[in-house]
């Protein structure tokens, strides 16, 4: 994201640039050969390769200095497009590096980040640029990030600038590794020694780095990690709680650093630790209490992240349960849902959850109803009647959408429970023909995945139901496929005399 900043700032800023001088386009060129702005300085004519690329590209770095604007434009976006194959321009644009002009400047770093690993030579002046530069030294910095990124050679000519760096200079040179993509894990050493810098986003980007390296860098450099939990910049600490969390449930050192901080004082960081305790699934099963407090908390934020980290790490006791139904009751229709979602994951057969299930179903918003059918299609092995009832129920439902859904969680359920195959058959064995209809277009349209709905009529006799699911196994998907074949040969068993 930032690297897409980057490059549309620096469109940008040569798109407004203001006249630099009231001199003609010839008269800078002149001046160019004898003042220090010129962006062919150090850079001598006749050595230049005798080449029609670098004799463009020397015109369009003239032209930003220039009076005209549209020229001006059109040579920042010509020096934009530059790539992998103008490698024969990096000295003339190692030399646009020292121009007076501030967008010579950058589109001369822009257009080396945009030669990539050819351009080597370039990597020290950029440094030497990033590390000289005023507020705008990222323009520079991200250009050494793209020509030493996935070359090791590349990377050690930075590696080797930042051990020997100290203050400002040495956070520069850490946010340019940590932008490594891949990251280098030559540089892990100098990411775990920037843990303890004096300068607050050099911390920051040092977590960010370790965080890329994954789980076993995690892992091993957990207690520096942890110590952060407490630092005095709350960016910092959020990182870390979120990059240990990552990790779960391997780092477990961090469960209890964790558990003290979801009484922070700081609502961010206090929900930084809820939802850091859900990554641990039940390995947290501890903290369920203290987490049910907060599922009653005045900070909406807290309180849902409270439920969601309960429905994650599972196990509760009747005691966490009972707590957590107040929920149940609450004019935020969110809390109600996501209170219902958790319920199912830990008390699918509690009587309030069955009747929180109930009345989910019939809230008014489709993105709720559907929130909780997902979860009782992906938590529930085997639901109790009054739930199976109220799913039939809704293949009723006068809203199409309503009916794919509902068909999609009965067709999840009837793989893992006999009770709701059987259930099933007796369905599309009973009934009137426009509650047939309405099963087969919902089956079709969870199996088509779109609302192209296949319309077939089926009549009470079990041949037609084979029939008909015939025809819709044609267009299925395997998992569905599959719930068919099942229905289809329990309807065969049942036709036989």
């Amino acid at each position: 994201m930032f690297r897409s900043l980057i490059k549309t700032m620096l469109f940008v800023a040569v798109a407004i640039v203001h006249q630099v001088g009231c001199h003609s386009r010839q008269e800078s060129s002149q001046a160019g050969n004898s003042q220090s702005g010129s962006p062919s300085e150090g850079n001598d004519r006749s050595t230049t390769p005798d080449d029609p690329r670098v004799e463009q590209i020397r015109q369009w770095l003239e032209d930003l200095q220039g009076s005209d604007r549209t020229t001006q434009q059109i040579a920042a976006e010509s020096l934009q497009g530059l790539g992998a194959e103008d490698a024969v321009a990096v000295p003339l644009l190692i030399a646009g590096l020292q121009a007076s002009d501030v967008n010579v400047r950058r589109l001369s770093a822009h257009a080396l980040g945009a030669i990539g690993a050819s351009a080597r030579a370039a990597l020290q002046p950029l440094i030497n640029v990033t590390l000289q530069a005023g507020g705008d030294w990222q323009y520079f910095a991200m250009p050494v990030v793209l020509i030493a990124q996935g070359d090791q050679g590349n990377v050690e000519v930075v590696a080797n600038a930042l051990r020997s760096a100290s203050g400002d200079a040495k956070h520069r040179l850490l946010w340019i590794a940590a932008e490594f993509d891949p990251p280098a894990p030559s540089l892990t050493a100098d990411f775990v020694d920037a843990l303890t810098s004096s300068n607050a986003r050099s911390r920051e980007k040092a977590v960010v780095a370790l965080a890329r390296f994954g789980t076993p860098t995690i892992v091993q450099h957990v207690s520096q990690l942890t110590a952060l939990f407490n630092d005095e910049d709350k960016e910092v600490r959020r990182i870390a709680i979120n990059a240990v969390g990552s990790a779960a449930p391997l780092t477990t050192a961090a469960l209890e650093p964790l558990k003290e901080l979801i009484r922070d004082p700081d609502p961010q960081i206090q929900r930084e630790a809820v939802l850091g305790l859900a990554m641990f699934g039940k390995e947290a099963v501890e903290a369920l209490e203290p987490l049910a407090e907060l599922a009653s908390s005045n900070d909406r934020d807290i309180q849902l992240a409270a439920l969601i980290a309960i429905g994650q790490i599972g196990h509760a006791g009747s005691a966490v349960v009972d707590r957590l139904t107040f929920g149940l009751e609450d004019p935020d229709e969110k809390i109600r849902q996501v209170t219902v979602q958790t319920l199912v994951r830990i008390a699918p057969d509690h009587d309030k959850t069955v009747q929180g299930v109930i009345a989910a179903l019939n809230e008014n918003s489709e993105i709720n109803r559907g929130s909780v059918l997902s979860t009782i299609g992906d938590e529930i092995q085997n639901p109790v009647q009054p739930i199976l009832d109220r799913l039939l129920e809704g293949l009723e439902d006068p809203r199409v959408l309503t009916r794919v859904n509902v068909m999609e969680v009965v067709l999840k359920l009837a793989q893992r429970s006999d009770a709701v195959r059987m259930q099933l058959i007796e369905q599309f064995n009973g009934g009137d023909r426009v509650q047939e209809t309405l099963w087969t277009e919902a089956l079709a349209a969870v199996i088509r995945r779109n609302h192209e709905y296949i319309k077939i009529g089926l009549e009470k006799r079990s041949q037609e139901v084979l029939d008909a699911f015939a025809a819709v196994r044609a267009e299925a998907s395997k998992q569905a496929g599959s719930v068919a074949d099942r229905i289809t040969a329990e309807a065969e068993r049942q036709s036989q005399p």
